[in-house]
């Protein structure tokens, strides 16, 4: 048993023992104030940013092109023994959106692409919609848009014929409707083109289309009807071109309205695409020419595809076939097979192959602008890196 002065020595360590632990709580709740008041910091910094910043959103894709032809000149390989290949930024483009308030957003797209025509920047759209479809299913949209005509859907890196013929892309007013998976709209804009003789500069251009999407049991469902009254105002127009001239945009004899259907069935992975664009009447023969007569142009597009995982990599299988008719004026082919397979090799990254075989009219097929037909063919084939953000 210790003495009474041990029990007094143990006694006064002991209390030293507690002033320094009390000395070091003292330390650590003062540190622990410090790293709470460091971190309070950026939180107080993004409290006070303005709240328009956490309601835009950035997104967007870069695609990079190794393409290999076996058609140099364009002349559907009427020069034998000729061929090319490139790399090139086929696409870069950035998307801004704003959710301005629960019933207004707006949104901006800036687009590059790299090609003979077209090697800068440009203001691809840029609108602003007013609704809120979720408390009410009217809604309003103004601004640069391509229009409701056509869908246009395609897991092929080669646009449609379809969408060849038949985009528009306008400033327009597009009044929609939208409930239970139907939508209905409507829309005017007031296009590039113009009546020979109209001096007249107003919005005289419309159309309309009417979809449903939804799932009917285990497959998915995105079908329509479009209308336009002036397809010419369309990619069409790049073709007419303008100058006044008997047979250009700004000179025509009168707006070619166009229909367009489509459907595309989703089941168990796979999706199957049909699409059909057709004139509603023939341009007058100045403007486009098919066998000595005006074209009425049309085009279609029919596509199976496939997505899977191998490997634990998201992959895409494809195969497609469309066509046109009455389209040499417009530079199209006649018939086009397409093959592809494309992988995500990364999160947010993909790499992909596709081969597109292309036909031309025959010799026996005339126009204007294009004497006639070559007979020829011609087989592109194009690896892409694609990234998406």
């Amino acid at each position: 048993m210790p003495s009474p002065e041990q029990l007094w020595q143990m006694i006064q360590r002991q209390q030293r023992q507690i002033e320094q632990l009390k000395q070091k709580l003292g330390e650590t709740d003062h540190a622990v104030r410090q790293v709470a008041e460091t971190q309070a910091e950026p939180a107080k910094g993004s409290a006070s940013l303005p709240d328009w910043v956490n309601r835009i959103s950035l997104s967007g894709k870069i695609e990079v092109d190794a393409t290999h032809s076996d058609d140099l000149n364009g002349d559907w390989n009427a020069t034998s023994n000729d061929s090319a290949s490139d790399i090139v930024v086929s696409t870069a483009e950035v998307d801004i959106a704003a959710q301005i308030n629960p019933w207004a957003n707006a949104h901006v797209t800036l687009k590059y692409e790299e090609d003979a025509d077209q090697t800068r920047i440009q203001f691809d759209a840029g609108s602003i919609t007013l609704g809120n479809t979720e408390k009410y299913p009217l809604w309003l949209t103004v601004g640069k848009e391509v229009v409701p005509f056509g869908n246009h859907s395609s897991a092929a890196f080669s646009d449609p014929l379809t969408l060849e013929l038949g985009e528009t892309d306008e400033t327009a007013a597009i009044v929609g409707w939208s409930l239970n998976g139907f939508t209905a709209q409507g829309y005017l804009f007031n296009g590039d083109s113009r009546k020979s003789g109209d001096s007249d500069n107003k919005i005289e251009s419309f159309g309309g289309m009417l979809g449903y999407a939804g799932q009917l049991g285990s497959v998915s469902l995105d079908a329509g009807v479009g209308y336009i009254n002036s397809i010419e105002d369309g990619k069409i127009g790049d073709t007419l071109g303008s100058g006044g001239a008997a047979g250009n945009v700004d000179a025509i004899s009168d707006h070619i309205g166009a229909w367009n259907v489509h459907a595309v069935l989703g089941m168990a992975g796979f999706s199957l695409i049909g699409e059909y664009f057709t004139a509603a009447e023939a341009f007058q023969p100045a403007e486009l020419t098919w066998m000595g007569r005006g074209a009425k142009p049309r085009a279609w597009n029919l596509e199976l595809d496939y997505e899977t995982e191998i490997g634990g990599y998201g992959t895409t299988f494809g195969l497609a076939y469309g066509g046109t008719a009455e389209a040499l004026d417009l530079g199209q082919p006649e018939a086009r097979w397409i093959a592809l397979v494309n992988v995500g090799i990364l999160d947010g990254v993909s790499l992909g192959l596709e081969w597109a075989h292309s036909e031309d009219y025959g010799t026996a097929d005339t126009g204007a602008r294009v004497a006639a037909g070559t007979g020829g063919d011609r087989d592109v084939a194009t690896l892409r890196l694609a990234a998406e953000f």
